[in-house]
């Protein structure tokens, strides 16, 4: 199935109490549980400016096992190796920060 990625904003409201915006964030990844070979698929033009995007990929631990600057040539990200368990994927643009879980199996 497809990955849908959301990110969250929150701002304070005239109450003190959160205000929390979901947002549909540009990036598919797929296929989630998969085997460790990552497919992306940039849905639109919000990150016309590639090389601006960092890639980065952790254990649940922290661990990073991936890292690229270069995403504008990235199709799919091999981890197979690695073990199984949770992964999360942390794409930066220069403003946000955007994070998907990732389950390999």
């Amino acid at each position: 199935g497809e990955s849908l990625w959301y990110m969250l904003k929150a701002k304070t409201s005239s109450t003190g109490l959160f205000d929390v915006l979901k947002e549909d964030l540009p990036i598919i990844i797929y296929p989630n549980p998969g085997s460790g070979r990552i497919q992306f698929t940039i849905k639109n033009s919000q990150f016309a400016n590639y090389n601006k995007l960092e890639l980065s990929i952790y254990t649940i631990k922290g661990a990073k096992v991936f890292q690229s600057t270069n995403v504008n040539s990235l199709l799919s990200i091999d981890i197979s190796e690695n073990p199984n368990g949770i992964y999360f994927i942390e794409i930066k643009d220069g403003k946000r920060i955007y994070t998907k879980k990732y389950i390999k199996q």
